[in-house]
């Protein structure tokens, strides 16, 4: 699951890039992909979040108590999800 399949998809080919011996295998993950960021779109909003679909937007509506720029190497998306899986499970 992802928040946006085109992002996450240009990361998956730049990957091929680095390691040609695994393209296939990289590439297959892009069918399995789920892409979360529509159901947001279509369910969520709040004026908060300014008409962006940020993460920096989203969290100061979904985490009151969390900021974005306070959060320590979190930019880095497996730490971003290490964080998220550690702190609402």
């Amino acid at each position: 699951m992802v928040y946006d399949v085109g992002f996450e998809k240009a990361r998956i080919g730049k990957l091929t890039k680095t390691d040609p011996m695994s393209e296939s295998q990289l590439l297959s993950t892009n069918e399995r992909i789920v892409d979360l960021l529509p159901v947001a779109r279509n369910h969520f909003y709040r004026t908060k979040q300014q008409g962006s679909w940020s993460i920096e937007k989203v969290l100061q509506v979904v985490a009151l108590d969390q900021r974005y720029d306070k959060l320590h190497r979190v930019q880095d998306g497996c730490i971003a999800i290490s964080w998220f899986v550690k702190n609402n499970t």
